[in-house]
């Protein structure tokens, strides 16, 4: 009865075997759904096989759904923290984490994607794009404290790293720490001195603060740098405006309007210079292309209205002044 019962056990270990070695090479082959088919009949027989479910595991890693990945090396971890992978496989395993919480990210499973990236930073702590990537989910999610901690470590790591001291430094200019911001973007300019888009952010904490001089003189660089960003142009056009150098903002705006033929905001901006400087003809033109873009933007009927008043085109002025009533 004995020797009967150790055939048995031989049999079961025998098949066993010969699923995981039919999943391996079905694997090997590329034909991936057939080979998680055998591990899973290992897993029939064996339900708590951590070997089969890390073959499984990494057999989606081959098809590239890094996702299904995880949950069966979470298996894996659960039933057998201490299994040999965990340490001779950091880099498959960060990998696999890593993307599973790029994709998780794209598809603004925030949640899960802080999870996996959370598991990434496991098996490699001093990766910067693990923690830059893991700051932007806490920013997705709300949570800007836990940003700056991730982002601080990615510099940690990294000192010279342009797009973390970017990145922490638009955190901080939204929670209106300005003076940190300025610190961060100034960094950056250190290891990429020509970087327009820095120096437009640099720009832009600047005339917050409204350190006017200082963000003019960041907006004219930003210029230099990089001529075709139309917010620079904006901006130091609206520096120009409270510093009444009406002629420098007409030229600026103008400039983004070359750009933005639709861009309202810079239209409208324009069409204020033209009342205060008091060029009313223009300001009726100005205002009558926002209407074309906007029929409802009760700020141009009142601006309209008032430039036809200055002009004595009474009929017109009043015609606009009981539109802009009718929207409100």
């Amino acid at each position: 009865m004995k020797k009967y019962f150790l055939i048995g056990i031989l049999f079961f270990l025998g098949c066993a075997s010969q699923y995981m070695t039919a999943g391996r090479v079905y694997r090997q082959q590329e034909n991936y759904d057939k080979a998680i088919e055998q591990f899973n009949l290992q897993l029939e027989m064996v339900p708590q096989d951590a070997d089969a479910l890390w073959e499984i595991g990494l057999t989606y890693v081959y098809k590239e759904d890094y996702e299904e990945a995880c949950k069966y090396i979470d298996k894996v971890k659960k039933i057998s923290p201490d299994k040999e992978i965990f340490e001779t496989k950091k880099g498959v395993l960060w990998l696999v984490y890593y993307n599973a919480g790029i994709f998780a990210n794209q598809d603004k499973d925030f949640e899960l994607a802080k999870q996996r990236f959370t598991q990434a930073s496991e098996f490699e702590p001093d990766s910067v794009s693990t923690y830059m990537n893991l700051a932007i989910v806490y920013s997705n999610l709300e949570k800007e404290d836990s940003a700056l901690v991730c982002y601080k470590r990615a510099i940690e790591i990294a000192p010279d790293n342009v797009e973390a001291h970017r990145n922490i430094g638009i955190e901080y200019k939204n929670i209106k720490e300005y003076d940190l911001a300025i610190e961060h973007f100034k960094k950056a300019l250190d290891v990429e001195s020509e970087n327009a888009d820095i120096l437009y952010l640099l720009g832009v904490c600047h005339y917050l603060k409204e350190n006017y001089k200082e963000a003019e003189i960041t907006f004219l660089h930003t210029i230099e740098c990089d001529s075709t960003l139309e917010d620079a142009y904006f901006n130091l056009g609206a520096i120009f405006v409270k510093e009444k150098k009406y002629d420098k903002g007409i030229e600026l705006f103008k400039k983004v309007i070359e750009f933005k033929p639709d861009d309202i905001e810079a239209l409208n901006q324009l069409a204020v210079i033209y009342l205060a400087t008091k060029k009313y003809d223009l300001a009726v033109e100005t205002y009558t292309k926002i209407i074309k873009i906007d029929e409802e933007s009760r700020e141009a009927y009142i601006g309209r209205a008032n430039a036809y008043w200055k002009l004595g085109k009474k009929k017109e002025a009043n015609a606009d002044s009981r539109k802009m009533k009718d929207l409100k």
